[in-house]
């Protein structure tokens, strides 16, 4: 038998008492349990957190114990009389609370070892750290949560998302402006352009009035419209063409030295030409060169041979033509 193992004794069994390992027993593996942060689906390991009320009854305790050491010095001083040393010691109790509002100041333990202490001076590190490397409001274990991590990403998407359409609404609220200030401008532009034709159609309006009134002759002062001329003996006008009716007397405007326009022209005057017939032919005998009036005109006459307007009107006299034929 060696190490609790095999048999007390060799007799009887048949064998020499020699111990060797059983090479066809399967060992069975001991039943490991895998844990969840281990798989990365549970919280992940967390930071001790301090337990604030035995934090609090520590600062407490070290605050009346600074108390107590300045009660023992003012007493055995013995300057002062029971009631200064109260007042002194509540005076100097204040000072300590509000020392201990700041964590720097605060009052340390006497046991640097004290696990709620360090506890928060990690957390305090830790806070730091964090703040410094801007890592926000992650926690340990975080990157191993798929849904920590997915709802992240859709935070993500969706930030991504509000941003863009920020954007687009902004740069559609800059078209819209665009737009607006170049349908402004060609407002304008279109009305400066109506005022220049209006402007430039008034100076010329006012241009050719100034041109018709330098055209337009000067009226001369009646105490120089009458000139003396010396007098002259008439002259006879022996010419058939006279008219016999008198001269006409000058007018206004003649006497006043303005052009005055000529008369109307008349219309020319017709007269009525009297139409006489022609003569029936005459008609050519057979076998002769004699035409009697019932005759045919042959070649050798001319269509119309007979007497047509003109030659009655030039037979009877001028007087009987229209004007614009004489």
């Amino acid at each position: 038998m060696y190490n609790g193992i095999g048999l007390q004794t060799v007799r009887g069994s048949g064998t020499s008492g020699y111990v060797q390992a059983n090479k066809f027993n399967i060992r069975r593996l001991p039943d490991r349990r895998v844990l969840q942060s281990e798989a990365g689906e549970g919280p992940g390991p967390g930071q001790q957190q301090p337990n604030k009320a035995i934090l609090d009854h520590n600062r407490k305790r070290e605050l009346e114990l600074e108390v107590m050491k300045e009660q023992d010095r003012l007493e055995e001083a013995g300057d002062l009389t029971s009631a200064e040393v109260e007042a002194k010691l509540v005076q100097f109790r204040e000072s300590l609370e509000a020392q201990a509002q700041d964590a720097a100041t605060a009052v340390q333990p006497r046991n640097d070892k004290e696990t709620h202490w360090l506890a928060e001076k990690k957390l305090e590190e830790l806070a730091r750290v964090r703040e410094a490397w801007g890592l926000g409001d992650s926690k340990e274990g975080d990157a191993f949560n798929h849904e920590v991590q997915e709802a992240k990403k859709q935070a993500r998407i969706a930030e991504r998302e509000k941003k863009r359409q920020e954007a687009e609404d902004r740069q559609a609220q800059k078209e819209k402006e665009k737009k607006q200030k170049e349908k402004e401008a060609k407002k304008q532009v279109k009305l400066r352009a109506k005022e220049e034709a209006e402007r430039q159609k008034k100076r010329e309006e006012e241009a050719r009035k100034a041109a018709e009134e330098a055209a337009r002759p000067k009226a001369v002062p009646a105490a120089e419209r009458y000139i003396p001329r010396p007098a002259t003996p008439p002259q006879e006008d022996t010419s058939p063409e006279r008219s016999l009716t008198p001269s006409p007397s000058p007018t206004k405007a003649a006497v006043d030295g303005i052009a005055e326009p000529p008369p109307p022209r008349a219309a020319p005057k017709r007269i009525a030409v009297e139409r006489v017939p022609s003569p029936a032919p005459r008609k050519r005998a057979r076998g002769s060169g004699q035409t009697t009036a019932h005759s045919k005109p042959g070649k050798h006459q001319a269509k119309g041979q007979g007497r047509n307007r003109n030659q009655w009107a030039q037979q009877e006299g001028p007087q009987s033509l229209p004007i614009g034929i004489q």
